[in-house]
């Protein structure tokens, strides 16, 4: 207590201070964690840290207030925070929340006070306490912030979380910190790693709430300094009047943010300066987790804060400015330090620094413009993918896509657009897919799927070169990649070129010792080598990378024991050679024979001497990349696919998921190499994945979705493989595996191989069933559309389809409960209700309302589609009656006979649908005038609604009087109207024609399959066109679309007209067109405005047309020019005499 107090100059005797009270609160608070009593400690916290606080800030402080704090401030708050959030009451979290405040605001005091004590003491800071609680409060795994319960969400936790950060922030809290740190690197008084890991995680928090107004003012910059060229001093003058008020404050608001972004790099310099100053007994105490954290989240506020560059004044402490070079400088320098440690573990820390390093100087080089697919099964799906320009947003990409038409002149998908695209999944993973889009609903189930990647964190960026599955109609083998990169900007090579002359000047020399340190560290300083070599093929310069380099490397190698290293150092050696100068060339064959010459004294490769699965995982895989590269070498070329088989067969049956992975891939490459190989080598393979059962194990794999590809991969390959006990497999893995990966891939390959069991049905049938309600139970993220019905069970044009027939009460319980706990499925279609056509059974029929209540009671079904359904005594009937108490946003009959029972249904379910219903569908459902009339009222209401489709009804022209009557509403919101062959012909299409005037929603109108005359079109044109004197502006403006064959030229380029945005060119477009002469008699009472204002109107009219339109081809410049020199004309003859008159 004699340091606390000698540090805030505190004298002991005042104790009294605290009145008696308080010290006796604080006495039991103390007892009460001596117990670990969480009720007794959540009863007194809050009165007991208000007290605190209190009597820290009395003049002068209580020692027994400090005593307190420094004993029990922070074994109060673990306590506090320990608790599960979702099993507190209300004034539980109050207590939490309140406490976390008061100690926050503690802190803060004593940040305070570290001017203070650094004024009469130095850098010493005795309140350790505080700086400790700040890593509990902002640390993300605490029980209070992650706890997770079915009526709490988690993102609530996380929430409270940056609620205490920005509270922090808010009462001044991060800039005594940042100066504290800053005044204390390299100390004891700096916060620990893990406190530190903590704090730098908050500091990133704060800056990704900056909302900068800064953009917002440079447009409104630019806007006044293009006004000023016009010479319009009136409206400068005007706007900066109105706009004063808001300037101050955004003047305002740019100081916080300037303030907030120097709080925050002064803590991320802080952070990476202390990590070049601690010692190195500190950094081998630290978990490497920890240490690494703090590198990566202080790299993403560098590279945060240099993107607001541009948009913010640069902080007048250039030592504190983050940008992505001092980031590497720093970055560079902390490897080094690591790997010239003394400790083995640092060593290899600072290796696996200096790998990612290395891969982060890759990633800044720009994004691929294109890439090239080769080696596809689908032939037509190889070729040169651009990225597609519309999806672009000032140079990057807003969602990844790159696209190929496919050329006339190929057989197979000549004009079929394929798309190379990354799709964001609900789990928000970022998948990348080769599809045939869907032209309306791209992403979705709708796109036909060749070619899948299932993207880990660091390959979402960009898609992955290898290791493509197949999916849909994709056929084997999977393509490969290859990029089409860019040039580089000048910053970026300067990052690079500052990375080569670091390791040529400081660890080339460090690799050669450490090179067989560990397998792991003999990876990095190969990936460093590739990269010098690349660099060197790239650049067109030379790289400081010798045969005394390679000689160190060998001179290492023949005193080490370690297998697994030398195994990475020997392929390592052969992956990178191809990329080597040609100076290198000999001494790399050297070296590659004489390690071989090392492994061969020590083991043999298909021996399979190691002692881990992980090492045998890793040097597959580096056997795998031997295999892929052209240069591919191996002394014995008999042996290295007996070494695949050995290792590959090893690692599928282990128990660890990454060796289970690495083995399938090599499967994969088995089965690439089966494709290729002479017959004898092709039957000599396909005896060895018969003899090991290889199918088996595939579809007895729960935890892996990979092995299942690679058991439709190797039944495509041999259709005699598949046999009756392997679907028994699949069933068991159904039933025990929680993975929605591996249920959807396996649910694929049984639909893929059905045609292969003709005489299986009734042993497949239930396998399907349990496929597509483990799908649903799991939460599977591809399954969003689900037909229940008799239209059996599997995968039909991207549908899932489920049979309920011979299905238990139980069985539909079950199906019910897992729809309504089901958070991605979107869609369901109920077909032929014949599925429940028992249900005078009691025990199905219970089964079916359970059903019914869990359509009610989903969350996430928004389309609902009820086909070829009975109602009256039918199951449709109470299926589209719990439609109404769903949140529908798609309702669709289709092939369903209406009559009089289910007509009430259905409005009474379009009545409760008011609010929420878009689109609206009766298709072929033997619609006529006397039900729509019925339904008429209800479509009204719907002020949502955006799209009906009534195609293939029994409209007649009195059903289009009826819609002409719904478009003519002021509340109608239809966007889309579909009454494809629905019996009407002109005389109705007139009442639809003539509402265009005084609609403006309507875009899209399909009138396919009806009569249509050409007075009729040219009633629409006209609707469209107004060509009365001064009518053209009330015309229709909006409509774009009309489907039918027998539309006329004219109406076509006024609804191309009309797909114009801006409607004042929309509205001049059609005054050129039919006013081919001007009278400029009715404007000269503008004066002597009407000269410029005319000259102006045609020079902007000539900008609106595209020359290469065919149908515009009339709009000529000369002819526009032609109508303006008219009106000039016009002016300078007839203006004199309106003066004079």
């Amino acid at each position: 207590m004699d340091d606390i107090d000698k540090g805030i100059g505190v004298d002991p005797a005042c104790d009294e201070r605290a009145p008696a009270r308080v010290r006796k609160l604080w006495k039991e608070v103390g007892d009460q964690l001596v117990s670990q009593s969480t009720s007794g400690v959540a009863k007194y916290a809050v009165e007991a840290l208000q007290g605190a606080q209190k009597y820290l800030n009395s003049m002068p402080p209580s020692p027994q207030a400090r005593i307190f704090i420094e004993r029990n401030m922070v074994p109060m708050m673990k306590i506090l925070l320990d608790q599960l959030q979702s099993k507190l009451g209300p004034t539980g979290r109050k207590v939490v929340e309140v406490s976390c405040r008061v100690v926050l605001q503690i802190v803060r005091d004593d940040l305070g006070r570290a001017d203070i004590i650094k004024q009469n003491q130095g850098v010493t800071f005795p309140f350790k306490s505080s700086i400790t609680v700040l890593g509990l409060l902002f640390i993300r795994d605490n029980n209070y912030f992650t706890s997770l319960h079915s009526t709490w969400s988690i993102d609530d936790g996380r929430r409270s979380r940056q609620n205490m950060i920005m509270m922090f922030r808010r009462i001044g809290g991060l800039s005594p910190l940042s100066s504290y740190m800053n005044d204390r690197i390299g100390t004891a008084s700096f916060p620990g790693l893990r406190v530190l890991q903590s704090i730098v995680s908050a500091a990133w928090e704060v800056l990704l709430t900056v909302e900068s107004p800064f953009l917002e003012a440079k447009q409104q910059q630019i806007a006044v300094q293009s006004t000023q060229k016009k010479n319009v001093l009136k409206k400068i003058l005007s706007l900066l009047k109105a706009n004063e008020q808001q300037i101050e404050e955004q003047s305002t608001q740019q100081m916080t943010i300037l303030n907030q972004i120097e709080e925050v790099q002064g803590i991320a310099f802080a952070a990476t300066q202390h990590l070049l100053a601690v010692d190195e007994g500190i950094l081998v105490e630290a978990p490497p987790e920890c240490v690494n954290r703090i590198i990566q989240t202080s790299k993403a506020i560098y590279n945060q804060i240099e993107t607001l560059q541009d948009k913010l004044v640069t902080p007048t402490n250039d030592h504190l400015t983050c940008t992505t070079e001092k980031f590497f400088v720093f970055w560079r320098a902390f490897s080094l330090k690591m790997v010239r440690s003394s400790s083995s573990s640092l060593k290899s820390f600072g290796w696996g620094q200096i790998t990612k390093l290395v891969d982060e100087s890759i990633r800044l080089r720009p994004s691929p413009q294109g890439y090239l697919v080769s080696g596809a099964g689908s032939k037509f799906i190889n070729g040169i993918y651009m990225l597609d320009p519309q999806k672009t947003l000032d140079g990057k990409a807003s969602e990844l896509e790159y696209t190929r038409i496919v050329p006339d002149n190929e057989k197979e998908g000549a004009g079929k657009k394929i798309t190379l695209f990354r799709c964001t999944m609900r789990s928000r993973q970022k998948w990348w897919f080769l599809s045939e889009a869907d032209e309306h609903q791209p992403g979705t189930d709708m796109d036909i799927d060749y070619y899948q990647h299932k993207s880990q964190k660091h390959e979402e960026e960009s898609p992955s070169l290898s290791g493509w599955l197949i999916i849909g109609r994709g056929k084997y083998p999977p393509p490969t990649l290859e990029p089409l990169v860019g040039p580089s900007s000048d910053e970026r090579s300067s990052i690079k070129n500052q990375l080569v002359e670091w390791v040529e000047e400081n660890v080339l020399n460090e690799a050669a010792r450490d090179i067989c340190l560990s397998s792991k560290v003999a990876r990095s300083v190969m990936s460093l080598y590739k990269f010098m070599t690349t660099y060197q093929e790239l650049h067109r310069k030379s790289v400081n990378l010798t045969g005394d380099h390679i000689q160190q490397i060998l001179s290492v190698c023949q005193k080490t024991t370690n297998l697994v290293a030398l195994t990475e150092l020997y392929l390592q050696f052969i992956i990178i050679r191809p990329s080597l100068p040609s100076n290198l060339h000999t001494i790399f064959d050297q070296a590659i024979c004489r390690i071989k010459l090392i492994l061969e004294r020590q083991t043999h490769l298909e021996d399979v001497s190691f002692e881990s699965d992980e090492d045998v995982a890793s040097v597959l895989r580096l056997l795998i990349d031997c295999h892929k590269s052209d240069s591919f070498i191996w002394p014995d070329s008999s042996k290295h696919l007996e070494i695949l088989k050995t290792f590959s067969l090893r690692l599928v049956k282990s128990n660890l998921q990454i060796a289970r992975e690495a083995g399938w891939d090599g499967v994969n490459i088995l089965l690439v190499e089966l494709s290729t190989s002479t017959p004898s080598m092709t039957k000599e393979l396909a005896d060895w994945i018969e003899s090991n059962q290889l199918l088996s194990l595939a579809l007895g794999s729960s935890t892996h979705h990979k092995a299942i590809a690679m058991a439709r991969s190797i039944v495509t390959m041999e259709e005699e493989f598949l046999q009756e006990s392997h679907l028994q497999i699949a069933l068991d893995t159904f039933r025990n595996t929680d993975s929605a990966d591996v249920v959807a891939e396996m649910h694929r390959f049984i639909s893929s191989v059905i045609d292969l069991l003709p005489d299986r049905r009734i042993i497949v049938d239930p396998i399907m069933k349990t496929a597509v309600i483990r799908r649903i139970e799991l939460d599977d993220q591809s399954l969003s559309w689900l037909c229940i019905g008799n239209e059996g069970t599997g995968l039909w044009r991207g549908e899932t389809l489920l049979n309920l027939d011979h299905l238990e009460a139980d069985g539909i319980f079950r199906i019910g409960n897992a729809i309504e706990q089901n958070s991605c499925l979107t869609g369901i279609r109920f077909t032929d209700d014949a599925s429940f056509e028992d249900l005078d059974d009691e025990s199905r029929r219970e089964g079916f309302l359970g059903l019914v209540h869990a359509l009610e009671n989903s969350k996430t079904i928004s389309e609902f589609c009820l086909s070829s359904c009975t109602f009256e005594g039918g199951a449709g009937n109470e299926l589209l009656l719990a439609a109404g108490e769903m949140r529908l946003r798609k309702l669709l009959l289709h092939g369903c006979d209406l009559n009089g029972w289910s007509v009430h249904s259905l409005i009474r379910t379009l009545r409760k649908l008011q609010r929420r219903l878009q689109f609206f569908g009766l298709e072929s459902c033997h619609l006529d005038e006397s039900v729509l009339k019925l339904i008429l009222p209800s479509l009204k209401n719907l002020c949502e609604l955006q799209r009906v489709s009534l195609q293939n009804s029994n409209l007649q022209n009195e059903g289009c009087l009826l819609l002409a009557d719904l478009l003519a509403c002021p509340q109608c919101n239809i966007h889309i109207l579909d009454i494809e062959n629905t019996g009407v012909d002109s005389e109705g299409l007139q009442a639809i024609a003539n509402v265009l005037a005084t609609n403006s929603k309507l875009l899209r109108l399909n009138l396919s399959g009806n009569s249509i005359n050409e007075e009729c079109w040219q009633t629409f044109s006209q609707q469209l066109c107004n060509t009365e004197k001064n009518k053209a502006r009330l015309s229709n403006h909006t409509l774009r679309s009309i489907q039918h064959p027998g539309i006329s030229e004219e109406l076509l380029l006024f609804l191309k007209f009309n797909q114009d945005t801006n409607k004042k060119r929309v509205v001049v477009k059609k005054i050129l067109y039919h006013n081919g002469h001007f009278s400029m008699v009715h404007f000269f009472s503008w004066g002597l405005r009407l000269m410029p204002n005319a000259v102006n109107w045609f020079d902007k009219a000539q900008t609106y047309f595209k020359w290469d339109d065919a149908p515009l081809s009339a709009f000529k410049d000369e002819d526009i020019g032609r109508r303006k020199l008219n009106a000039i004309y016009q002016f300078v003859k007839e203006m004199p005499l309106q003066f004079a008159r």
